[in-house]
């Protein structure tokens, strides 16, 4: 997956139809600029034509940024769920919600806690348990903590307890 970091001053560029910077991301200096919609439409077409790339509106996500005096977002992870600093890294996992319906067709509840429960567990002990390649990752991995449980086979779910994918259920 890629994704494609757009600042404040891109889409104030796009929205007047004008320039922007191009600055080399090493030394900071300006480079060049371009008209953003030239960017955009090639952006625009990407994703239409094949998925990709994904945008990342940095500037917004760094208003947000819950550890600022750990550094600027600078990044995300490969699939875009999750803003990184540099040197940042985060664990992620998926429970399986096909797997939580019984074969009466219920959800079970119990399970699908339980499942929450020890997959947080497990993702929190593999931030202690990862040997990492440089200590500044080591350092940022281990303060922040960063992990993230999300879900698969919503749709094997729907079919298994007999909710059409499109109703309003």
């Amino acid at each position: 997956n890629i994704s494609v970091a757009i600042t404040d001053a891109f889409m104030a560029a796009l929205a007047q139809n004008g320039e922007y910077d191009l600055v080399d991301p090493r030394t900071h200096h300006v480079t060049g600029t371009m008209r953003a919609s030239v960017i955009w439409r090639k952006i625009v077409h990407g994703a239409w034509s094949t998925g990709e790339p994904g945008v990342f509106f940095i500037d917004r996500a760094n208003h947000f940024n819950p550890v600022p005096h750990l550094g600027a977002y600078e990044a995300t992870n490969p699939c875009g769920e999750q803003p990184l600093l540099p040197y940042d890294v985060c664990n992620l996992g998926s429970i399986n919600l096909g797997a939580v319906v019984t074969r009466e067709g219920d959800i079970d509840w119990e399970q699908l806690r339980r499942a929450v429960q020890f997959s947080t567990h497990f993702l929190e002990n593999v931030i202690d348990a990862n040997n990492y390649p440089l200590p500044e990752i080591t350092f940022l991995a281990q303060r922040i903590r960063r992990i993230g449980l999300g879900v698969m086979g919503l749709a094997d779910l729907f079919v298994r307890v007999g909710v059409p994918y499109d109703s309003e259920e």
